[in-house]
Formats: C-alpha cells, sequence, structure tokens
C-alpha cells in the first residue's frame, strides 16, 4: 500500500504544472523559433486533458484496484519526463538567448544549421512522449475510469505567523500526578531520580512533557533546565554535548568525552536540574548507564523525564516511577478535534458539522495526533460535503500498515498544490531537523511552487505553503529555534507512503534495490562516501534530487569519491537539486555546465579553488550557495549569464573582486557579500542595478571605490528590504577624504535593523550616522574605524539595544555629543542593553550626560577592554547592569553607584585600582587590582564607612582575583574561585574561607610564591568538588594522612599541572569521590598509594586517570587500582616506570580508551593482559614492550575499534615486520601507524580485518610494499600515506580516498 496514495495525489498537480509549462514563453518560442510543428504540443495538451479528467476517479480507485496503482505510477512517470522535455527546451531557448548578443549573424546563420538534428531530435521525442501518453487515455475506459469534477479544496485565509499550540485536552490529571513527583524530594532517590512516560506513537508523550517542562511551579523549582531529543541513536557522546548546550545555550566545541563529562560536571555541580530526554529506543544498559554516570552530580531533587514507546526501553533505565500515557477520552477528543477544526468559532453554530464531526471523532480512537491532523484538514470548511467525503471515505478502512487511516486523510485532502511539497519532505529522515528557508527554496527549485502574479516574490509564496503545512500539524516547530523544523514520526512515515518508489533515501550502501522511476534521492553523509555506496544511482540516469542531509560533526567536512563528481553526477542530466556540501573537494567537472535544469547546487564547506566556467551554462540556476569555500578566490567572468539566479552566497571566501556584469543579476534576492573590484572588477555601482536585494549584504573592499559618485549610484537607500548593513574597507588607508565621501554616499534606508562599519579611513562619521530617523536600528558595530577623532551622536537612536565600539585609537574623549541632542524627555540610549568599548588606545576621559545621570537605563552588560590610558569616570545610574569587564585599564579610577543587579564582574589587570565605600553618597570607588572577577552578586554597601570587603558582596557565586591585598574573607555563598599571578605572599589569609560551606570549584594558577593553603580552612576540602592547581611549584597540597576517615569527601575532579614538588606519594585511597584525576609535571612525584582495606570496597567514581611527564614516577598501588568504572586512563611520558598496574584485566572492567606514550622501561602488560571492553588503544614510543608483542593478546579484545601504534625516535627504530605478530582483532574498524624507522613490509596482517575502513601510515621511510589488492580488506575506505616515499602507489587504486603527504589523490 505504500504507493497508493500517491499517483494521483501528486500527479495532479504536476499535470498543471505541466500544462503551465506547455503555455509558457520559453516553450512556445522554442517551437516558433525552430519552425517546429506547434500542432504537436495541442495534441500532447488534448490528450493529457483526457487522462488529466479521470485523475480524480483513479485517485479514489487506486486504493483497491492495483491495476489502476499502476496506472497512475506509470502516467506520473510519463508525465515527468514530458516535464523533462519541456525544460529542456526552455533551456535552450535561455541558451539562444545569452549567445546570441555574442554572435555576429554569419554566426546565427550557422547556429541554425548546425541545430537543425537537435530540432529533429526534439520533435522525435515529442511524438514518443505523445504515444505514451495516447496508451494511458486509451486505458482508462478499460479501467473503468470516469471523469469528474475535481476535489474540492477550501479557501484558506492567509496566515502571517506561526501557528502554536495553546491548548492541551485531557492530560491535566497526568499532569498533575508527574508534577507531584517532580516537585517531591525522596530521600530513597536522593541523588537522580528517573521518571519515564510510555506510551504509543501519535499518543502524546512529547507533548506532555513539553506541559510540564514549561510549567510555572517546575520552572521554580530546579536551578537548570534542559531538553534533549534522542531518537534510535543512544550515542551517549552527542546525547551529553547536547545536554551541555541545552543547560549553557551555548555552542559546545568539546570533542574529548573526558572534558566533555567534566564540562557536564561543572555545569550541574551542586544545581537542581530538570532533563527531558525525548524519544528514547535504546535497550542497551551500559549506554544508559554510561550517560547516567554523567549525570549524577547535580543536587538532591534532580530529576529525569523520558518518553518512550517501549516498556523495555523504560525498564532499561530502572526509572522511580513509570507513568503510562493512555488514549485520550472521546470527549477531550472532541474538543482538541474542534479547536483545529473551527478555530475560534463555537461548534455549536455549525450544528450538522458538529454532528458529522463528532463522527469522525469516533474514527480516530482516542489518538491525540489524529483528531489534530484531521481537524486542521477541516478548518474554515463550512462544506457538509467535503466533512462527508471525509467521514466516508474508505480510507477509514485500509488495514493500518504503519499509516494511520486519519492521517492518510489529512494528505488525502490537501489542496494540490501542497501535496508535492509534503511528499518531497519523505527525503528527510524521521526527527530530521530542516530549516524552513532552505525547505522553500528546494521546492522552488523542483518546480512545486506556483509562479506569483505581479510583483510578488515566489519565496513569499513558498513560504505560505510552508506555514500552511504548519498550520495543518503536518510540521512542528523544533525547540525554541524560530526557522528549524521536524515532522513527527508519525507524518514523517505518511510522507514516505505517499512519495512512494518515486523517492528513495540511501540508508545503507549494501541496500539492492532502487526504482528506474526515483526521481529523488537523499543520504546521510559518511566521513568516507565512496563510489561503491552510490551504485545503485547508475540505473537512476533521471534523478532530480541529490542531497545529503546531516552535518559531520564541528562542522568537519567529509571524503567523496572523485567517481562521483566526475563520472555520476555528469550523467544526471536532469538533476534540479545538486549538494555537494562539507566534501573535501577541490574541483568540479567541467560537464556540471551540462546540468541545465539544475536549480539549487550547494557547494558551501568545500575546498573548491574555482568554479568552472562552464557553470555560467547553468542558465536555470536559482540558488548557488558558496559559502565558507575559504580556498575560493574568484567567481567565473561571465557570472552575469546566470539571469535566473536568486541567492548567491559567497561569505566567509576569499573572494577578491565581484566579476564583472554582476548587475545583469537582476532576479538576485540576497547576495550575502560584494566585493569591490579594483582594477578589473565590478564597480560599485553595479550594485544599484541589484534593486531587489533582501536581508542581509556585506560590501567589502570599500577603499577601491574610486569614483565616489559610484557609492551613490549603487543606490543602498532605495534598497528597503535589507535588514542588515555591513561596509567593510581595508585596514590602511592612503585617502581618508575619499573614504568620508564613500560612507556619507553609502547611507542605506532608515528601516535598517543593524549595521556594520570596518577599517573606515575617514576622520569623521557622516552625519546620517545616529540620526534619530534610524528608528529602527538594532545593533551597530564601529571597528577599527581608527583615524575617527569622535564618536557619532548615537544616544538618540530609539531602539539601539546593542552597540560595539573597538579599535577606535584616535578617540580621546567620549563627550556629551556621544548622547545627542534630542529632546529632555528622551533618555540616552533609553533601549541599550549591550555596550563595548574595546582596544581604544588613546581613550583618556569619559564625560558623563549632565542631564540626570541617567544615560544607560536599560544596559545590562558593560565591557571596556584594552583600554590603557583611560582616566574618567564612568556612568553613574545602571540600575539594571548584571555583567561588567573592565580588562587592561591601567590607568582607571572610576566610581560605581551601588549595582543591585549585577551578576558577574570581571576586573582585569586595572593595578590603580581599590574598592572603598563612600557613605555620603552610597558609591562604591573602584581603585583595586582586581584581576578577573566574574561575579554573580549583589552590591551592599555598610554605612559606617569601612572598606568594603569580599565578604559583604552577599551573592558573589563566582570570583577570579589576583590580589588578596584588601581580602581578609571571601563572601559566605562563593560556589567558585580563581587566585591566578599572586606575587609575594607565601600563604593565603588566614580565615579567609571561614564562613564559607558553599566552595565547589577551586583554581590556584601561576602563583610562584604560594607556599600552603590557610591554615584551618577544613571548609575548603569537605565541600570541594573541583581541584585545579597550575603552575604552583612550592605550593604543598593538603594531605590528612593521618586522619582515620578521608577529608576530601565530595572532591570529583582534581588537576595538579607543573604544581606540587614537595609530593612523592599521591594518597589515592583518600580521594574516594574522585571522578578525573589529572597529574602533569610532578616533579618529585615517585607512587601512588591505596590502603590495604580500599581494595575490597574499590574506587568506583573514578572514571578518567590521566598521569603525564612525571620524570621520577615509578609504580601504581601494588595490588592495582580498584576502579572498576574507570574508563579513560593515559600514562605519558614517566621514564622510570617499569609497569603497568595489576590486575587491570579484572579490575579495569569498564575501561574503554588506554593510552601509553614514551614509557620505555615497561617490560610487559600485566599478567592477564588488557580488559576486554577496550575500544581505543594507543602504544607510543615504548620500546621494550614492543620487544614482546607477540604476548600482547589483542585478539582477546573483541570490543577493540582503533589502535595506534609508534616505535618511537630515530635511534629506536629496529622492527623490520610485525602487524602479523600483533594478532589484531577483527573488529578493528582504524589502524595507526607511526614512526617505524625500519619498517619494510605489512604484506600480511590485514586481510583479516573485515571491520577496517581507515589505515594511516606516517613516517615509515623504509616502507615499499602494501598488501596486493586481493589482500586488502574490501572494507578499507581511506588510505592515508605520510613521509613514507619508497611506497609502492600501484597497489592503492583499489582504494576509495588515498591521501598522499596532504595530497588527496583519490
Amino acid at each position: 500500500m505504500a504507493e497508493a496514495l500517491v499517483g494521483g495525489a501528486v500527479l495532479s498537480a504536476s499535470l498543471q504544472v505541466l500544462f503551465d509549462k506547455m503555455a509558457s514563453r520559453e516553450v512556445l518560442d522554442f517551437f516558433r523559433g525552430r519552425k517546429l510543428n506547434d500542432a504537436l504540443l495541442m495534441k500532447m495538451k488534448i490528450v493529457l486533458l483526457t487522462v488529466h479528467a479521470v485523475i480524480n476517479d483513479a485517485e479514489e480507485k487506486q486504493i483497491t484496484n492495483p491495476a489502476v496503482k499502476e496506472w497512475l505510477n506509470e502516467l506520473k512517470d510519463a508525465v515527468y519526463d514530458a516535464e523533462d522535455l519541456l525544460d529542456e527546451m526552455a533551456a535552450e531557448v535561455l541558451k539562444s538567448q545569452m549567445e546570441a548578443d555574442s554572435k555576429t549573424p554569419t554566426n546565427q546563420v550557422w547556429n541554425l544549421i548546425s541545430a537543425y538534428p537537435f530540432n529533429k531530435k526534439i520533435e522525435s521525442r515529442v511524438k514518443e512522449i505523445i504515444e505514451r501518453l495516447q496508451v494511458f487515455a486509451n486505458q482508462k475506459d478499460v479501467l473503468g475510469l470516469k471523469s469528474g469534477g475535481e476535489i474540492k479544496t477550501q479557501q484558506r485565509r492567509h496566515t502571517t505567523s506561526l501557528v502554536h499550540e495553546d491548548g492541551i485536552y485531557g492530560r491535566e490529571d497526568d499532569k498533575e500526578k508527574i508534577i507531584a513527583l517532580l516537585l517531591s524530594d525522596d530521600a530513597s532517590h536522593r541523588d537522580l531520580s528517573v521518571i519515564t512516560i510510555v506510551g504509543m506513537g501519535g499518543v502524546g508523550k512529547t507533548t506532555l512533557a513539553q506541559l510540564l517542562y514549561n510549567n510555572r511551579k517546575v520552572d521554580g523549582y530546579f536551578d537548570l533546565k534542559a531538553w534533549v531529543w534522542v531518537s534510535q541513536e543512544f550515542d551517549v557522546f552527542k546525547i551529553t554535548k547536547t545536554i551541555i548546550e541545552s543547560f549553557t545555550r551555548k555552542t559546545c566545541g568539546l570533542d574529548d568525552p573526558t572534558l566533555l563529562q567534566v564540562e557536564l560536571r561543572e555545569i550541574l555541580m551542586r544545581k537542581k536540574f530538570l532533563l527531558v530526554l525525548d524519544d528514547i529506543w535504546n535497550e542497551d544498559y551500559c549506554s544508559w548507564d554510561l550517560l547516567r554516570g554523567a549525570l549524577r552530580f547535580g543536587a538532591s531533587g534532580s530529576k529525569i523525564i523520558a518518553t518512550m514507546r517501549s516498556k523495555k526501553v523504560s525498564s532499561i533505565m530502572h526509572p522511580t516511577h513509570t507513568h503510562h500515557l493512555e488514549l485520550l477520552s472521546y470527549e477531550d477528543s472532541w474538543l482538541l478535534f474542534a479547536k483545529h477544526a473551527f478555530e475560534n468559532e463555537d461548534a455549536c453554530a455549525h450544528p450538522t458539522l458538529k454532528a458529522i464531526g463528532e463522527k469522525i471523532v469516533e474514527k480516530c480512537n482516542g489518538l491525540p495526533l489524529a483528531a489534530k491532523t484531521i481537524g486542521g484538514l477541516l478548518k474554515s470548511e463550512i462544506d457538509t460535503k467535503e466533512w462527508y467525503q471525509v467521514l466516508n471515505s474508505e480510507i477509514w478502512d485500509f488495514p493500518n500498515n504503519g499509516i494511520l487511516p486519519a492521517l492518510r486523510l489529512s494528505y488525502h485532502y490537501l489542496p494540490a498544490h501542497l501535496k508535492p511539497c509534503f511528499a518531497y519532505c519523505s527525503l528527510f529522515h524521521k526527527n530530521y531537523e530542516f530549516d524552513k528557508e532552505t525547505l522553500v527554496r528546494l521546492w522552488i527549485a523542483e518546480g512545486f511552487v506556483q509562479q506569483p502574479k505581479a510583483e510578488e516574490r515566489i519565496e513569499v509564496v513558498g513560504d505560505g505553503y510552508f506555514t500552511d503545512l504548519l498550520s495543518r500539524s503536518l510540521f512542528q516547530q523544533s525547540g525554541g529555534n524560530e526557522s528549524r523544523f521536524i515532522m513527527h514520526e508519525l507524518i514523517n512515515g505518511l510522507a514516505k507512503f505517499v512519495s512512494g518508489e518515486f523517492s528513495f533515501s540511501l540508508e545503507d550502501e549494501n541496500q539492492q534495490k532502487i526504482s528506474q522511476k526515483t526521481r529523488h534521492m537523499s543520504y546521510f553523509r559518511g566521513k568516507y562516501d565512496a563510489s561503491r555506496k552510490f551504485r545503485l544511482l547508475c540505473e537512476t540516469v533521471r534523478l532530480r534530487t541529490f542531497l545529503p542531509l546531516n552535518l559531520p560533526p564541528h562542522n568537519d567536512r567529509c571524503y567523496l569519491s572523485t567517481q562521483i563528481i566526475f563520472d555520476l553526477v555528469p550523467m544526471l542530466r536532469c538533476l534540479r537539486v545538486l549538494s555537494l556540501s562539507h566534501y573535501k573537494i577541490t574541483e568540479l567537472s567541467d560537464s556540471i555546465g551540462n546540468l541545465r535544469k539544475l536549480a539549487y547546487l550547494d557547494l558551501s564547506y568545500t575546498g573548491l579553488r574555482n568554479l568552472p566556467d562552464s557553470t555560467c551554462n547553468l542558465y536555470n540556476l536559482q540558488t548557488l550557495l558558496l559559502s565558507n569555500c575559504r580556498s575560493l578566490s574568484e567567481l567565473p567572468a561571465n557570472m552575469g549569464k546566470l539571469i535566473c539566479l536568486r541567492h548567491l552566497d559567497i561569505s566567509q571566501t576569499n573572494v577578491k573582486e565581484m566579476p564583472t556584469q554582476i548587475g545583469r543579476l537582476g532576479s538576485l534576492q540576497t547576495l550575502s557579500t560584494f566585493v569591490v573590484g579594483k582594477h578589473s572588477g565590478a564597480r560599485i555601482k553595479e550594485l544599484g542595478d541589484l534593486r531587489n536585494l533582501w536581508r542581509k549584504l556585506s560590501i567589502l573592499s570599500l577603499q577601491n571605490v574610486v569614483l565616489t559618485m559610484d557609492a551613490h549610484e549603487a543606490n543602498l537607500e532605495g534598497k528597503e528590504h535589507l535588514d542588515a548593513l555591513a561596509l567593510e574597507w581595508s585596514d590602511d588607508t592612503d585617502d581618508s577624504q575619499n573614504e568620508r565621501v564613500v560612507l556619507e554616499n553609502l547611507k542605506p534606508h532608515s528601516k535598517l535593523k543593524e549595521l556594520s562599519i570596518k577599517f573606515y579611513g575617514g576622520t569623521r562619521f557622516p552625519d546620517w550616522l545616529g540620526d534619530p530617523s534610524f528608528s529602527n536600528l538594532l545593533a551597530l558595530c564601529l571597528s577599527d574605524c581608527k583615524y575617527c577623532l569622535s564618536l557619532p551622536p548615537l544616544g538618540q537612536l530609539p531602539s539601539l539595544e546593542k552597540l560595539y565600539i573597538v579599535g577606535a585609537n584616535a578617540v580621546k574623549k567620549v563627550g556629551l555629543e556621544f548622547y545627542g541632542h534630542g529632546s529632555s524627555s528622551c533618555k540616552p540610549f533609553g533601549s541599550l542593553k549591550t555596550l563595548v568599548f574595546e582596544k581604544m588606545m588613546e581613550w583618556e576621559e569619559w564625560f558623563i550626560s549632565a542631564s540626570d545621570g541617567k544615560e544607560f537605563p536599560s544596559l545590562q552588560e558593560l565591557y571596556i577592554v584594552r583600554c590603557p590610558k583611560l582616566i574618567g569616570r564612568l556612568p553613574r545610574h545602571l540600575p539594571c547592569l548584571t555583567r561588567l569587564e573592565i580588562t587592561e585599564c591601567d590607568k582607571l579610577v572610576a566610581s560605581l553607584p551601588v549595582l543591585p543587579a549585577i551578576r558577574y564582574m570581571w576586573l582585569s589587570k586595572c593595578d590603580e585600582m581599590v574598592i572603598d565605600q563612600r557613605s555620603d553618597d552610597a558609591e562604591l570607588t573602584i581603585q583595586s587590582s582586581f584581576m578577573h572577577m566574574p561575579t554573580h552578586s549583589s552590591f551592599t554597601c555598610p554605612s559606617d564607612g569601612d572598606p568594603v570587603g569580599l565578604k559583604h558582596l552577599s551573592g558573589l557565586e563566582t570570583l577570579c582575583i589576583s590580589s588578596l591585598s584588601h581580602v581578609k574573607e571571601f563572601p559566605p555563598r562563593l560556589h567558585k574561585l580563581q587566585i591566578e599571578g599572586l606575587g609575594a605572599p607565601e600563604s593565603l589569609p588566614e580565615g579567609m574561607m571561614c564562613r564559607n560551606t558553599c566552595l565547589v570549584h577551586l583554581t590556584i594558577s601561576n602563583c610562584p610564591s604560594l607556599v600552603s593553603f590557610p591554615m584551618g580552612s577544613v571548609g575548603l576540602v569537605t565541600t570541594l568538588k573541583v581541584l585545579y592547581i597550575h603552575n604552583c611549584r612550592k605550593l604543598e597540597l593538603p594531605l590528612p594522612e593521618e586522619m582515620i576517615q578521608p577529608q576530601y569527601s565530595s572532591l570529583e575532579t582534581l588537576k595538579i599541572e607543573r604544581s606540587c614538588d614537595s609530593l612523592r606519594c599521591f594518597p589515592l585511597g583518600f580521594f574516594t569521590k574522585l571522578i578525573h584525576l589529572h597529574i602533569e609535571n610532578c616533579r618529585h612525584l615517585e607512587f601512588l598509594s591505596v590502603p590495604e582495606g580500599l581494595h575490597h570496597e574499590g574506587l568506583t567514581a573514578l572514571e578518567a586517570f590521566y598521569i603525564f611527564k612525571c620524570p621520577e614516577f615509578r609504580s601504581f598501588p601494588r595490588g592495582g587500582l580498584p576502579t572498576p568504572n574507570l574508563r579513560w586512563f593515559g600514562v605519558y611520558y614517566c621514564k622510570k616506570l617499569k609497569s603497568l598496574p595489576n590486575q587491570m584485566h579484572t579490575l579495569l572492567t569498564s575501561l574503554q580508551s588506554f593510552e601509553i606514550f614514551g614509557c620505555p622501561q615497561i617490560l610487559s602488560f600485566p599478567e592477564g593482559g588488557l580488559p576486554s571492553s577496550l575500544s581505543e588503544l594507543s602504544i607510543w614510543s615504548c620500546n621494550k614492550l614492543m620487544t614482546c608483542r607477540t604476548e600482547w593478546g589483542l585478539q582477546r579484545l573483541a570490543s577493540l575499534k582503533h589502535f595506534s601504534i609508534s616505535e618511537g625516535c630515530e635511534g629506536d627504530w629496529g622492527v623490520e615486520s610485525f602487524l602479523e605478530e600483533l594478532q589484531l582483532p577483527s573488529t578493528l574498524t582504524s589502524l595507526r601507524i607511526y614512526n617505524f624507522g625500519n619498517l619494510k613490509s605489512i604484506d600480511k596482517g590485514l586481510r583479516h580485518l573485515t571491520s577496517l575502513q581507515k589505515l594511516k601510515l606516517f613516517n615509515c621511510p623504509e616502507l615499499r610494499s602494501l598488501p596486493e589488492v586481493e589482500a586488502l580488506p574490501p572494507s578499507l575506505s581511506f588510505l592515508n600515506i605520510q613521509e613514507c616515499p619508497l611506497i609502492n602507489l600501484a597497489k592503492i587504486a583499489q582504494v576509495p580516498f588515498v591521501k598522499i603527504d596532504d595530497q588527496l589523490i583519490g
């Protein structure tokens, strides 16, 4: 049944597209210009009208009649071919038009003669299409198809904003029960409680979780909240990173699992958090346990809500409570249906529709998604006939087959123009997050969006399509991102259902079959996409869409076989959409220009150095994306021929100038960047011809504007659809007056929202900058305008929220002119929230407005950075300030008022500053030598006039400081303290932590004279969870070895680096809660110790342990490391260490990664070998260990995937062959061999590695021989050879990707 609805459903719209193209000017011109028989067009139209008349009947009958279904599919295939032919004609007309201007009359005559065979071929193909269509017309009577009226689709009022669900029915009891659980403190589950919500797809699990997540009581109860969609791939690394990003609302760039866990631990520490894990499918307890281990650092009362379909998945998580979500009652189903079907109208006002609707709700069987979707389908429809059609449709009686009848109906009755757009979304995998703007551009490229009327943009029409599908609940917003969307799993299944064999998702390179009818193909990128992955596409030369979906981690680039670029892609002459983004490709085939139907080309994030000149033959191209092609330095000279181009993105490229005639691209709607040419490139005045630009525009290299009137002719003031504008010159100027006039002439329109000016070389800003008429301006950045003597009057910009002034080196004072000359009732900078002054090397004074001292009533963040001569005052009235950073302002002496909202303060390298209090005006005078003082505090000022100590900052949570001269005591609620760069003090002040019971994170760095912690600071060690000591050689770590019970009872992370030289023995046994331990460059450390009795109890918390460059380190505890949960273990450059921990195979049962580098005295692995749980192993420069490699027993490591080995320095080279001796396990996917100076051959030992994908050989100067092709594992995709000059390259032809000395050759 997967294809049952597709034929008629999409075909109705496809036929209309075909009719429009047959009547288009381009097709008619083609026939007339080549004197072809235009009667053929009429004949084709008549045949198409014949079959079109019975399409609606066929739509209904195909459901139960397989012959009709097949008839529709074959007809659709023929219609696609007819459309391809018409598009080919239109492309030929465009080509002729573009070439006509450059041809002499003689050439034009010759072209007519040479085109004769082409014309006859086209005529023959038209006749063939007509014959095919005539067969379908003849068969309609045999199949019993009858003509009938079109299915009426309701007239919908235009929606201008996203539709958000504002009512949920029937879940109040479910919500209250779970809220009670969330707000409870169950002592039996003190660390972490897990609540699972279990129910069938579409029953509303996610909706209920969202309801709980956004509940006001719940929101006030937890310190932190995060929402993570999990789905089928339970990747702990990805999930952990997403959790961090959700908690912090910042991108996390970490790619080391250990560092990720440390980061998560610091975020959660002593915080009560709520985490929602939505849509879990994982049935592997170990994976869940690994994730849970990273989540147990929060405060008591932390909760996890997890949603899933399977009870088994729920049981794996050992929940404290499981909530089974049932179907809705009939009454609640009706309310939900009525909300979407009748909108704001009373259903009782339409009694007939209400009666029909009640029966429809019965058929929805209590499933919220079905009631909501069908209600959306009937929204605003008042014709009872249409409601009866839905109620009485045979689709309700179909077997489920994974697609609910209600969802089939929601598609069946979509307006015809929306059906192909929805079916196209079958290319997305379930819960795949897609971008609204990108999807609309894809629809337009595929020809799904109808041409607009009059002046309306086709993008606006496409946006309306998207909004319509969203309003029908076929799309839903993803999280809080307004531009990102997903499809519910069941809706995604519906899209795949209706698209049938015309769309194909390549999920596995081992897939065996693809239909020749396939027109649209998507796939997930792999790191190495070889030609074998796409071998099926050779059967689908009529493909229209080649679309990779996923983005690689950290926007890393992937590898794509050159055979795809040079052989496969040129074969796909019907392509409308082609994306090769994020691949490490450096060139395209010249035959790219033969893809004349191509409308969407995405080459962003590739290594392209240039585009073939033939790219300019893509006359139908609408979208060209080249962003982040950092090697791209020029565009083809004939870009002006791309007259259909609407979107051009060259941001973050190295393009030096725009090609001439860029102004001919009159259809351009978005242009990311315009680079003014210096010699032969386009002049800025060509922008004047681009009248329809929208959104953002950056104009670079403005120093190349010679004629100042060119800037005026660019007509920026007339481009009223631009929201953001960036103007940039080069760093050095040689004509200040010219640049001043150019900027004056580049005045934008007054509705602009964002403006950036960089490297402007004038001595003053133009009068328009700061004019109150720019009432919509939200953000302004003036960067490196280093010759301007004063700042413009910006205070009267009524909407300005963000202001950045960077590198204004000539400005000596910020005077009253900065605030403008507005009315007295208008407060200067009334809307400003963020103000940044940075790198102003000559700035000395900041004059404050003389009005009432309330210049910045809304300011929340103030940054003053690298202003070394500033001595003036700061604003006096900052009631909303939450963040203050002042760094590298050595001479600043300033007064601050009481700051009731302050949360974060950072004072760095301000040597002339101290803090005292003046009771006469309740101000704090900051004249301190504080360094790096991030805070979360409220300032309080004692009334007795004594110096204000830090202890009075009762709300202070985070502090970084470099001077303790005025500090006697830290605040009681301090959570995080960083002390760095202390000079003479040998110890921290006595009693400084006496009242603090909250400190969890302490960093002490670059304090060479510091010897000891404050005496009697028991609270310091009993509450501490994170301790970093860096570059403090003399500091003695307090080690309570004489105490009966360990005093580091809370410490979870300890990092000692280039510090504590007095430490000889590290008593690991006292750190029972330690999770992460890093010891580096402790000069006299010799061994670790664990008390005898602890071997029975174990250090169960420790998960990561690294010891690095400890020259005297000799041994681990005698009985081994009792750390059953240790996952990451590394020993680096400990040259006196002779043995690894004993019993690794039995004590380290969770170990996943083990690295041992530069330990030349280690003789062997411990008895019993390495733990079988290992997935990553690296052995470098351990020559004695290398001599007993036959005894390593690596074949027993059934989980090993990544293995790296290096012999060491040149003087240690000796091994000539070793690979076969290692007996590597067949599970290995990555093998790296480094620095084997005498290695001659690796002929043996690879064939049995049937999972091996990547092999790297580095610095093996004597290596000559690789295995024969038949001896290489067929799974090998990537071979990287570096500094192996003698190697025979003849044997590597069968490897899809080969990189030799940083040059990719395959």
